[in-house]
């Protein structure tokens, strides 16, 4: 996939945890994951975790990305899917994907 900037039309993670929203902000979409996906997450250049997705994700790179720590954003959060990387995850009824 072709790297695009998007515009985040809904911020599903901010209307959940009350995080300032990304509602209106760009993001560069790196790659879509598939559903059921693993993805590979580490913080501040430590070790990597796996997560799993349950549907398709875009991965992204934003200003800043939704982890939280706690009850406020983690910082230094780097997401990889088989060699792409990115700071966040974002699914497609959040993103303005044109078609």
């Amino acid at each position: 996939m072709e790297k695009k900037m998007v515009k985040v039309k809904r911020d599903l993670m901010a209307e959940v945890t009350g995080l300032s929203s990304m509602v209106g902000e760009m993001v560069e979409i790196v790659c879509v994951i598939p559903a059921y996906s693993k993805v590979s997450v580490s913080r501040d250049n430590g070790p990597f975790h796996t997560l799993s997705t349950l549907r398709k994700v875009y991965l992204v790179v934003a200003k800043q990305g939704r982890f939280m720590n706690g009850l406020s954003r983690a910082e230094g959060i780097l997401l990889s899917y088989e060699g792409s990387l990115g700071n966040d995850v974002y699914s497609e009824d959040e993103l303005e994907i044109p078609q």
